[in-house]
């Protein structure tokens, strides 16, 4: 069979030489590196797609195929993914520390989906944030020897990244890379790191000596970790992020530089853990109907049915499966596209309610970082506006309902969301800068739907209706949950007679 036509063409060693396997359906078989350059073995195609392997940037796994062995003798070596769970949970914890247990079973879980991302739609960034002696580089040194094809990154363009990718396969680690993120590229870097996330997307790059454009395929997983540096909303809505503290006083760590001097036979060192997960992948990719091989299309169902299912009591399947708050919310838009890969994987690890309430923490999280942005501040604005405004002409009715907030909503404009923009800057600490124009608030608002028009003294007035009311509630709950119970009924309109 062709070099060419293998799902994987995967450089390990054995002892201190460098050898190579090929993954076909039904078949996993040893190159014989000896003999690459003989004419009569390979292709110049075949040749250079194994010379390319050949320059591998990452920690190669050992031992994963015996010499003059078949593949069939690699199945009794098989662990389960619960087993390999267990392994990475002891090895993360002997080198770093994480606050909450459920963290160690979300980075557990995100390290095998980086085996596994081809069977996935979308792959979620692990954006870990933290001061100095946090354990951020350590963490990237744990990630860099047990992820698949791991390439960890201090400095970097996004072009360099892209090819890395879509040649080798890359997952992507990038430690406290301030330089990159922070400089005039950083936009392109960012770019391209959103296109990682869903399988299909694609980054392009104009030529800069010429007409054409190169195009990368990059979807791929990536490590961001950072020192308090902002990152764009869309960046941190495609990832997890974990907030990592100095560990208490009493925690002693491992030496992960000499980890190998250690010992710990337990199957939790970086070479078994990184071989266990080698072995799964590559076994599963060849005999995917054998009872030890993943496949995850039942968890990925399931995860679709737990998450998309209300029962009649009004809770969500996934909160009465997990014993989570009635309460709890629907998980929709990037959260249940993170939870296609993250629960599906869990479903076979027995992680589910860890990473379930990491997904729902990492919500909570990403709000408070949505309160930040220019469209949260115009949104706030308004929604101050519409209350006062209730608030003055309520009488002797105080529910909001539709008819009273549209006729709040009317008496507003878009000059009016401007001047309270400002003020809240200004009690931000902001008096100093020079105050935002109104088309530049309008523009926000404009943004999340909610509509005007010229108005009385060549003012632009906010048009209430059905639809507006509906958009209104939505960010309600993104930007102002705790007001929720107050306009919950402006969506209810009343009846005419």
């Amino acid at each position: 069979m062709s070099v060419l036509t293998a799902k994987y063409i995967e450089p390990f060693m054995r002892k201190d030489k460098l050898c190579m396997l090929t993954v076909h359906p039904g078949s996993i078989t040893e190159v014989d590196l000896s003999r690459v350059y003989d004419p009569k073995e390979y292709t110049n195609k075949e040749r250079e797609a194994i010379e390319m392997r050949m320059t591998y940037r990452w920690p190669l796994p050992r031992d994963l195929f015996q010499e003059g062995g078949t593949s069939g003798m690699l199945r009794s070596e098989l662990r389960t993914l619960k087993e390999i769970t267990a392994s990475i949970i002891r090895y993360l914890r002997r080198y770093v520390w994480l606050r909450k247990d459920s963290t160690y079973e979300l980075l557990a879980t995100w390290i095998i989906s980086t085996y596994f991302r081809d069977r996935f739609r979308f792959s979620p960034i692990i954006i870990a944030d933290g001061i100095t002696e946090t354990g951020k580089s350590t963490l990237a040194k744990c990630l860099e020897l047990v992820t698949y094809h791991a390439e960890s990154w201090i400095s970097c363009s996004a072009a360099a990244i892209a090819r890395e990718i879509e040649d080798y396969d890359a997952t992507i680690i990038m430690d406290e890379a301030i330089d990159a993120l922070t400089s005039e590229r950083g936009g392109e870097i960012f770019t391209m790191i959103r296109s990682c996330f869903e399988r299909g997307q694609r980054w392009i790059r104009a030529d800069p000596r010429g007409r054409s454009n190169y195009v990368y395929n990059v979807y791929s997983s990536m490590a961001l970790l950072i020192r308090g540096v902002g990152l764009p909303e869309d960046v941190y809505n495609r990832g997890i992020r974990i907030n990592m503290t100095p560990a208490p006083a009493h925690i002693e760590f491992g030496d992960l530089d000499n980890w190998h001097e250690d010992g710990y036979h337990d199957r939790s060192n970086p070479d078994d853990i990184r071989r266990d997960l080698y072995l799964l992948k590559l076994w599963s990719a060849a005999y995917p109907d054998d009872e030890c091989s993943v496949n995850f299309e039942k968890e990925i169902a399931l995860t679709r049915k737990y998450l998309t299912t209300k029962l009649e009591d009004g809770r969500w399947y996934y909160a009465n499966l997990y014993d989570l708050p009635p309460d709890s919310p629907a998980i929709r838009g990037r959260d249940r596209n993170m939870a296609s890969t993250l629960l599906s994987i869990a479903q076979v690890t027995g992680c589910e309610r860890g990473i379930i309430q990491e997904i729902l923490d990492n919500n909570e999280s990403n709000r408070e970082v949505y309160m930040d942005t220019p469209e949260a501040m115009a949104f706030i604005s308004l929604m101050e506006l519409v209350e006062e405004s209730f608030n003055r002409t309520a009488g002797l009715n105080p529910l909001l309902n539709y008819s009273a907030f549209a006729a709040a909503v009317a008496e507003i404009s878009t000059t009016d969301i401007a001047n309270r923009f400002n003020l809240i800057l200004e009690e931000q600490g902001n008096a100093s800068r020079e105050p935002v124009a109104t088309k530049s608030v309008t523009a926000k608002i404009n943004a999340l739907g909610l509509k005007y028009e010229r108005g009385e003294q060549n003012k632009s007035y906010m048009i209430p209706s059905p639809d507006f009311a509906s958009l209104f509630f939505d960010n309600v709950k993104k930007y102002a949950r705790s007001k929720t119970k107050i306009f919950r009924d402006i969506v209810k309109v009343e009846k005419r007679s």
